[in-house]
């Protein structure tokens, strides 16, 4: 059964194959499904409930993951074995995406209203752009699209999707999302076709986005994904 509390969204390629996966809140574990189909794959069991981001690291074939309660970034294996833990760049981590050029983890915090790079490696904490700048406010979710550098950040107050350069921080485009509640949009991830993947805090549907096209809304949406 698919979550109804969809947290966080991440796209991976793995072995050829497009896969959309899904953390759920309040399970410790992420779920699996087809990108093109929504039909579920299987799921990996994580340590904690509570973490609430999601993030996909290619380059090492790891699961990232934010917590923002007790303020952690944490790595899993595909078998859901624990790698790594460091603290957050913030008080209160909310989103994770992974840079496979710079080889950099983008953590996206909510109460300090940023988005950090830190190192895969040591947990350093790299670079950190001020959204509010870009007009953003109680931020949920990152996502990285690598063919045009650019950070997805989900902007609560706004209900909005901010594109960012990831050289500079600096907007690009800004649009509105998919909103079922004051807590959306929720998570982001890159999709197959260059858009963006979306979830919203209380739904078990997973929108496609068209980046580079805000205004025309979602392109694709999946429901029921579990069946």
């Amino acid at each position: 059964v698919m979550p109804a509390v969809a947290a966080a969204v991440e796209h991976v390629h793995d072995v050829g194959s497009d896969l959309l996966v899904d953390a759920a809140d309040g399970r410790a574990v992420i779920y699996q499904v087809s990108e093109a189909t929504g039909a579920a794959l299987g799921t990996i069991p994580i340590l904690n409930a509570g973490d609430f981001g999601l993030g996909y690291d290619s380059s090492r074939d790891l699961y990232v993951t934010t917590n923002a309660s007790s303020d952690v970034i944490s790595t899993f294996t595909s078998a859901g074995a624990l790698t790594s833990t460091w603290a957050a760049p913030g008080s209160g981590p909310v989103g994770a995406a992974h840079d496979a050029g710079r080889d950099v983890y983008w953590i996206c915090d909510w109460s300090s209203n940023t988005v950090s790079s830190m190192s895969p490696v040591t947990g350093a904490t790299l670079t950190t752009f001020d959204l509010s700048l870009a007009g953003c406010s109680r931020p949920a979710g990152v996502g990285f699209n690598l063919a045009n550098d650019q950070i997805i950040v989900g902007g609560r107050d706004q209900g909005a999707v901010f594109v960012l350069d990831a050289g500079t921080g600096s907007l690009v485009r800004s649009f509105a999302a998919q909103i079922g509640g004051s807590n959306d949009p929720r998570g982001f991830a890159s999709s197959s076709s260059g858009n963006v993947w979306q979830t919203l805090q209380n739904s078990n549907t997973v929108y496609e986005l068209d980046l580079d096209n805000g205004l025309a809304g979602p392109v694709l949406s999946i429901t029921g994904l579990a069946g």
